[in-house]
């Protein structure tokens, strides 16, 4: 394990139920946060529906890039 240096942002992706997914997103328009539907930050404030099911990005207090989806990856829902 690295211990020196400059620590680098990763991309943590969850699969999660539709139930769960409006109170992540409640939570994160309560905290006043920032969220995408693409990694890009091209489209602020909106969710993807990618593979039949919905997602989006926001960036961790720590730098990491989390993302939350209710489809498995290349399910197609």
């Amino acid at each position: 394990m690295d211990t020196e240096g400059e620590i680098h942002g990763q991309h943590d992706a969850f699969l999660v139920s539709e139930e769960k997914f409006d109170p992540i997103l409640g939570r994160l328009r309560d905290d006043g946060r920032q969220w995408w539907a693409d990694p890009f930050k091209g489209q602020p404030h909106e969710i993807n529906h990618e593979g039949g099911g919905r997602g989006l990005y926001w960036e961790g207090p720590d730098g990491h890039w989390l993302e939350i989806i209710t489809c498995p990856f290349g399910s197609g829902g």
